[in-house]
């Protein structure tokens, strides 16, 4: 740690019983280190698991070096603090496919790859477009003796490919660019003279391998051996003779067009960070004097757990000074565990309780690297020190959060649980000027539910349809029209989710996962009006592209819309039952408005009338050509049927909450006459409405997610009906409900405008529920399905037959 930051700086920034302090101007002093020591022009990557701390990362993205990751937590990590993910090195030899989707939605193009396997895996995500995805071969030779006479890493290990499974590697990278090796065969060199000959030597081996095997080398990452001392005094190593050795050995190997890389964790940061700790107790046992410290293992727990030193060997410092002559003492930490030992023979003045050490060069392999969660003991605070002056204080924190139903449920329902309020706030002013809610669009954007139906590995919350159908229904007590609006972009979200090309949702889909992108449907059309399944409007080829001219008299949220699904004729002259839905992105259209919205209810909708014209590329088409009917089938109806009646009943929900709790109110402005037995008689019947709705809806959501998680399209004329009469139940119980509330509270409380109860505009808002998508045409195509349904298979428990 850089001597400007003094003992008694150490001391005025500790919190608590334990404190790490990260010295930011020493992390910058050792990358200027490394970077003198390379040869100019490598590239420098950051290894995030020595100390992942946001001030410490930052700092290194800020000095421009680039983040080497091996998780997704360690990405997001790297992100957080300022590393851009395009310039990542994801590696490790676990990598999974839910990683790498992972990974390549949050933008990471470059992987380390350690086996065919993981080379294959990496080469199944990539889209072969104008960007593909690039490899690194991490070589792994067993000695000097074998077939290719390459050393490499002397062992047998899980890390790296031998040399004969480089053949097989580059045949597996069918689409994804292999551009080069990565070596990583020393570790913690404290030896200049060892690590520049290691460097040397895989240096000739690449250019061997790569003469003997075709693979390029663009990029060749040698790893890193940089060393630093831990937990003991004492300086970084000086490296600087290895730029001036690897420059020759470039210059006599030809390698112009190579570039090095070189990644660095330990040397980096780990003379940048102190432990200071505070002294519990000194006891006497026997013959030995123990010093019971704030913080053991599970505060400095690299010690043993990365078996980088021996255990027990961690060097402290007094900054209390105590006088005395120095005795042999045991410091140990405070858990119940005989393992818990950080210096067994300490040689120092005898310590006093309360008095504060500290061990230095720990920023790297130290809080994260320890046995944080053992017994549960808080961590310590994390200070970070630039200029003697302290940046930022944090502590790190462990919490357990139930994940029921795969992920989603829980977590989606209490951000919507927050975001209520915010809605109802916004609500009034969106009824009254018709226009549009941007707060509470603003407000979904950044919690994340845009994405609750983007899998998990596109960054989403993964949720399912019941996790929607939840959510759509707190928010539609806050705000029917917000409500309404963010069902319908999921809607369009499941629909790219189940039916986009490859290539389009590696684009899309983190988009909408961080919020950046807010879907309208285009499925309106002047000359046929709301019908799904028909399109007088066809796609006209140009070039590679394709055009759309398209008049839709109502696009829900349109203008405010970041792209746009919409459906047309697969071409002028197809039939019109051939519909194509394409993705649209708003940057690719020209917008003009055509009409105004100002209608009853559901006034924040703002669903004006809007010519769209642009054109968009082949892979914008959504499912087969054509064939939008499918995905009308397995995606929009059954997802826009529970979105909406979800939202419905929400709203009707919280309206009959309002009422009920007026009537049990017994302060003069409440409902009167609320004891009567009409009253409860009324309240009753309102109830019923509602729980017949709710019980419909669940069941319907269980029939159709059951169909989903067998691979099995809802598209049978008895799960067709179920779904349609969910919609016409909904919004007729739903309308009958609210407006049985107004009657049983009567005109003043139900009926004016600046009521509490806000049940004027409920009324207005769900009067609209039958005619969106008319309930006449739902009706005519459940009694058209009822004649091929022979079994009569009424709604019930999926598998039950009657």
């Amino acid at each position: 740690m850089d001597s400007t930051v003094q003992a008694s700086t150490l001391l005025k920034v500790k919190e608590g019983n334990s404190c790490y302090v990260y010295d930011l101007d020493d992390v910058l002093a050792a990358a200027e280190e490394l970077r003198s020591a390379v040869p100019a022009g490598a590239l420098l990557y950051y290894s995030l698991k020595a100390n992942p701390h946001p001030a410490v990362a930052g700092a290194l993205a800020d000095a421009g070096l680039r983040a080497e990751v091996s998780s997704i937590g360690e990405l997001d990590q790297a992100r957080h603090a300022g590393f851009t993910a395009a310039d990542a090195l994801f590696t490790g030899p676990g990598k999974t496919t839910q990683d790498l989707r992972g990974a390549i939605a949050r933008g990471v193009r470059t992987f380390s790859c350690e086996s065919v396997e993981d080379v294959r895996r990496v080469d199944e995500q990539d889209g072969s477009g104008d960007d593909p995805l690039r490899i690194l071969l991490r070589i792994n030779g067993m000695d000097a003796r074998n077939g290719s006479g390459l050393r490499m890493a002397n062992t047998a290990s899980q890390f790296g490919l031998p040399p004969q499974d480089v053949g097989p590697a580059l045949a597996a990278a069918r689409t994804a660019r292999v551009i080069g090796m990565h070596f990583y065969t020393m570790s913690n060199a404290h030896d200049v003279t060892a690590l520049v000959n290691e460097h040397v030597f895989n240096l000739d081996a690449a250019v061997r391998l790569a003469a003997e095997s075709g693979v390029a080398l663009d990029l060749l990452d040698l790893g890193g051996g940089f060393a630093s001392p831990y937990a003991r005094p004492g300086g970084r190593p000086d490296y600087r003779i290895l730029r001036t050795a690897l420059v020759a050995e470039m210059e006599r190997l030809g390698l112009s067009g190579t570039t090095l890389a070189f990644e660095s964790g330990r040397f980096l940061v780990g003379g940048s960070g102190s432990l200071l700790t505070d002294v519990v107790d000194v006891k006497q046992n026997r013959s030995r004097t123990f010093v019971v410290l704030a913080s053991g293992v599970n505060h400095l727990g690299g010690l043993s757990g990365l078996r980088r030193l021996p255990p027990t060997s961690a060097v402290f410092d007094n900054l209390m000074q105590p006088a005395g002559e120095p005795e042999t003492v045991t410091l140990v930490g405070p858990l119940c565990t005989p393992a818990d030992i950080l210096a067994a023979q300490a040689t120092m003045a005898r310590p006093r309780i309360g008095d504060v050490l500290r061990v230095p060069n720990v920023g790297a392999y130290g809080l994260t690297a320890s046995l944080i969660a053992f017994l549960g003991h808080d961590a310590p605070a994390e200070v970070a020190v630039s200029g003697g002056e302290v940046a930022t204080v944090s502590r790190l924190r462990l919490t357990r959060q139930e994940t029921p139903r795969g992920g989603a449920g829980g977590c989606a329902q209490e951000i919507a649980r927050r975001l209520r309020p915010v809605l109802a706030r916004h609500a009034p002013a969106a009824d009254a000027s018709g226009e549009f809610p941007e707060a509470s669009l603003r407000a979904l954007r950044s919690s994340g539910l845009l994405g609750l139906l983007v899998p998990e590995s596109f960054g989403g919350l993964g949720g399912s349809l019941r996790d929607m159908a939840e959510v759509a229904a707190i928010l539609g007590a806050g705000c029917a029209s917000t409500a309404m609006i963010w069902a319908m972009h999921c809607q369009q979200v499941d629909a790219v989710v189940r039916f986009g090309p490859a290539e389009l949702c590696r684009r899309v889909l983190p988009r909408i996962a961080r919020g950046e992108c807010y879907l309208a449907s285009v499925t309106s059309e002047r000359a046929k009006g709301g019908h799904l399944l028909t399109s007088a409007e066809g796609l006209v080829e140009d070039g590679d592209r394709l055009w759309i001219d398209r008049d839709a008299p109502i696009v829900t949220g349109g203008l405010h819309a970041d792209a746009y699904l919409i459906t047309m004729r697969s071409a002028p002259q197809a039939p019109a039952s051939r519909i194509t839905l394409v993705w649209a992105d708003r940057d690719d259209m020209t917008i003009e408005r055509l009409r105004a919205w100002d209608t009853l209810g559901m006034r924040g909708t703002e669903s004006v009338g809007l010519r769209l014209r642009g054109s968009v590329p082949r892979s914008a088409v959504i499912g087969d050509d054509g064939d939008f009917r499918s995905i009308a089938l397995d995606s929009f109806v059954p997802v826009g049927h529970i979105g909406w009646a979800a939202a419905w009943l929400g709203a009707a929900r919280g309206g009959l909450a309002r009422v009920a709790a007026s009537m049990r109110s017994r302060e003069p402005a409440s409902v009167p006459a609320a004891q009567s037995d009409l009253a409860q008689a009324r309240l009753a019947e309102i109830r019923t409405k509602l729980e017949a709705v709710s019980g419909y809806l669940w069941q319907v959501v269980q029939e159709v997610e059951e169909l989903r998680s067998l691979e099995q399209r809802p598209d049978r004329p008895a799960t067709q009906i179920h779904l349609n009469a969910l919609k016409v139940l909904a919004s007729t119980l739903t309308y009958q409900a609210i407006d049985d509330c107004v009657q049983l509270v009567g005109l003043n409380h139900g009926y004016r405008r600046d009521s509490d109860l806000r049940l004027e505009a409920l009324v207005r808002d769900l009067r609209s529920a039958a005619l969106n998508f008319s309930n006449d045409r739902v009706l005519v195509a459940s009694g058209t399905l009822a004649l091929l349904d022979t079994e009569v298979e009424l709604l019930a428990r999926p598998g039950f037959e009657w």
